[in-house]
């Protein structure tokens, strides 16, 4: 499961279509297979600008990584 909810942000006068994405679960079975990571990945899909902060140091991981693409 991941959550992503909508958020305003302007910058220089331009509104940016902006998300605000805060954590993922993962069956535990599924962990370390990739799941958070394309969790991260569509959920940052069509927006201008994705704002994250991982609770975990997995997720960390997953956006950061997802960042540097």
């Amino acid at each position: 499961m991941w959550g992503v909810v909508p958020a305003s942000v302007t910058l220089k006068g331009s509104m940016l279509r902006a998300s605000w994405q805060e954590d993922s679960l993962v069956l535990k079975t599924m962990r370390g297979k990739g799941v958070g990571e394309k969790l991260v990945i569509d959920g940052a899909k069509g927006w201008d600008i994705v704002l994250a902060k991982g609770t975990s140091k997995a997720i960390f991981k997953a956006v950061k990584f997802c960042g540097e693409r």
